[in-house]
């Protein structure tokens, strides 16, 4: 008998398939049916029915184990959930799978034997059923070197040519001196200031001020040490555009900046994290993060830590940033048009 179970969710579905025989359980398939934040709601729901469907198609499952939905305190995510639990029960009604739904305290008494086990009981219960099966050997040790100043002198430069009507500028950055120590809400919140939320810099002083570009934003991946820029611009406007970028980081690291701004850059990040708990991507996105840090504090916690950064805090992040690639994607057009003002050239003289 083959059987699949499902988690409902409307970011990630999490599923199992099992062939039962002779009271033995073979896995057979396991993964997650996922969901883009940004997309619109329908458009997610659709994309779980249709790879609900696909994977019933797939392994025929004679019966579908689903967890039976309950309702929170977030009536917001229960609605949600209960949507796209909807079109998983039609995929499965279509498929001509019987369903058996089972609530959380079904399953921890079928795992532990009592319904109201903690999470940790539960684990161990889990971890016993599968230790036999085999495993490779657990490497601890998952930090990543981190290098501090740029590879060369002068910033590398590269370039490339495409047939495409907006140029791409990326500047690439280290971080510097402050990773030695690194202060990750501090660095989240320099980076909101910077070019990483709709109040920052590069979006109202480079994109919306001087309209250099259509747009421009920062990212930090505070785990490596580096910081990305990344704009879309016209063609002969690049050096403006990388002049401009670079003259918001260095009003950063000058300390030219308002205490609104601090405050809105506080306020973008910690709303960012605590909204996380709607989103079970999301969340487990930073609590691989966090993994990597070797910290071990929630959405919630990094919040109050980003709320209380200090205009100190912001300067020794900026204070030692340094410049060490740039990227810029030219239209393949301009390349031509270059060769047809040096083939003119070259008739004219002769």
């Amino acid at each position: 008998m083959r059987i699949i179970g499902i988690d409902p969710g409307y970011a990630i579905v999490g599923y199992g398939v099992v062939e039962v025989s002779s009271g033995r359980y073979r896995p057979i398939e396991y993964g997650a049916v996922t969901t883009q934040a940004g997309d619109d709601f329908p458009a997610r729901l659709q994309e779980i029915y249709e790879g609900m469907t696909q994977l019933i198609a797939q392994h025929r499952p004679q019966a579908a184990a689903v967890e039976k939905l309950y309702f929170t305190n977030n009536k917001t995510t229960g609605i949600g959930v209960a949507e796209a639990r909807g079109v998983i029960l039609l995929a499965l009604a279509q498929g001509g799978v019987p369903l058996y739904e089972y609530t959380p305290m079904q399953v921890k008494q079928a795992v532990t034997g009592y319904g109201r086990a903690e999470k940790k009981q539960v684990v161990s219960a889990l971890r016993d059923a599968l230790m036999t099966l085999p495993r490779g050997e657990i490497d601890y040790d998952i930090g990543t070197d981190i290098r501090m100043n740029a590879v060369d002198a002068q910033p590398r430069r590269v370039e490339e040519a495409l047939d495409v009507t907006q140029g791409k500028l990326c500047l690439g950055f280290r971080l510097g001196a402050c990773m030695e120590e690194p202060d990750f809400a501090a660095i989240a919140v320099f980076n909101a200031m910077y070019g990483g939320a709709v109040t920052s810099r590069l979006f109202l002083n480079v994109r919306e001020k001087l309209s250099l570009c259509y747009y421009a934003s920062s990212l930090c991946d505070s785990s490596k040490g580096v910081m990305a820029v990344s704009s879309g611009i016209e063609f002969d406007r690049r050096d403006e555009a990388e002049h401009e970028i670079l003259a918001q980081l260095e009003a950063l690291r000058s300390g030219d900046f308002t205490e609104e701004e601090l405050v809105s850059a506080r306020k973008a990040v910690a709303g960012e994290l605590r909204a996380m708990t709607d989103s079970p991507g999301a969340l487990e996105d930073f609590y691989l993060t966090q993994n990597l840090r070797g910290l071990d504090y929630g959405p919630d916690v990094f919040a109050e830590l980003c709320e209380s950064v200090t205009r100190e805090d912001i300067l020794a992040v900026a204070s030692d940033i340094q410049l060490d690639t740039v990227y810029f994607l030219r239209g393949a057009e301009e390349d031509e048009e270059e060769e047809e003002t040096e083939e003119a050239a070259d008739d004219a003289e002769a």
